[in-house]
């Protein structure tokens, strides 16, 4: 990964600001333990790419797996889960996919669930401060976010066209560039259903104290692979529990028209191709 040794920031009208700022910073530990650098010399004004973002998205959710794991599950779930960034990790993509330049849209879509993750867990107030450890002003991260909705590094408004420029190294970096060895350890999940206390309350996946809040025989994290609601044990509203119905999203299937329709759905994690939505 072509990363400069000494961390820039950037700022861009609507993601993390507009002009190059240096810092004689080496960056977070988690990069160089991680072996985020390769020493290379490359400007941070130089495009990045989607191998690159990739590499870095995944090396900081192994770092914060090792750090802890109901959070590290966590945020896979939302990287890979349903309408993420990255299901699989874009197992199967070309080299030539991977070197394709990223755009600020796109680098958003990775690192949002990092955000919101870290928001939960460490409060927006450890992520306000981290955002201003990199730089970004008072008035930067007044227009970030705020204390109840959590912050970001980028304004919560602005134009959407924006979201198709080509984002760059420094960009990268900054959007990276949380110390993750300073988030403090609260991932609990009381009713070991695979999501964590704060994820099930604040992102309404079920109740934290209960591993099967419907009582369908589906875990919560199970109901959030699928997409179903795990606070209605029929989700579709056929007439068959979730557990049972192999579509269970799809109402219009009845076990009377087809009888595979009860064998139970499989959750699985596949790894197509990757899909970055801006």
């Amino acid at each position: 990964m072509k990363i400069k040794s000494t961390i820039s920031f950037i700022r861009v009208t609507l993601i993390i600001l507009a002009a190059v700022r240096a810092s004689e910073a080496e960056g977070p530990d988690w990069w160089h333990s991680r072996g985020v650098l390769n020493g290379s010399t490359e400007s941070n004004h130089s495009p990045a790419n989607i191998g690159q973002a990739k590499w870095m998205a995944r090396q900081a959710l192994e770092h914060i797996r090792m750090l802890d794991s109901d959070l590290g599950a966590d945020l896979e779930t939302l990287i890979m889960g349903p309408g993420g960034p990255l299901p699989g990790w874009g197992g199967g993509a070309s080299l030539d996919a991977n070197r394709v330049a990223i755009n600020v849209g796109q680098l958003k879509s990775i690192s949002k669930p990092f955000y919101d993750v870290l928001n939960v867990y460490a409060g927006s107030l450890w992520v306000r401060a981290q955002l201003s450890n990199l730089g970004l002003s008072v008035a930067e991260l007044n227009a970030s976010g705020s204390d109840e909705e959590g912050y970001f590094p980028w304004p919560a408004t602005g134009a959407s066209e924006l979201n198709y420029g080509i984002a760059n190294l420094g960009q990268l970096k900054l959007v990276f560039g949380f110390d993750l060895d300073a988030i403090p350890s609260i991932g609990t999940d009381t009713d070991e259903d695979g999501l964590s206390d704060a994820m099930e309350i604040q992102f309404g996946f079920g109740d934290p104290a209960m591993w099967d809040t419907d009582g369908d025989g589906l875990s919560d994290w199970e109901e959030f692979i699928l997409g179903t609601d795990p606070f209605n044990s029929d989700t579709d509203g056929d007439g068959i529990n979730d557990s049972q119905d192999l579509l269970p999203l799809e109402r219009s299937v009845s076990p009377t028209l087809n009888p595979a329709d009860t064998q139970g759905p499989v959750v699985t994690i596949l790894s197509p191709p990757v899909v970055i939505n801006p």
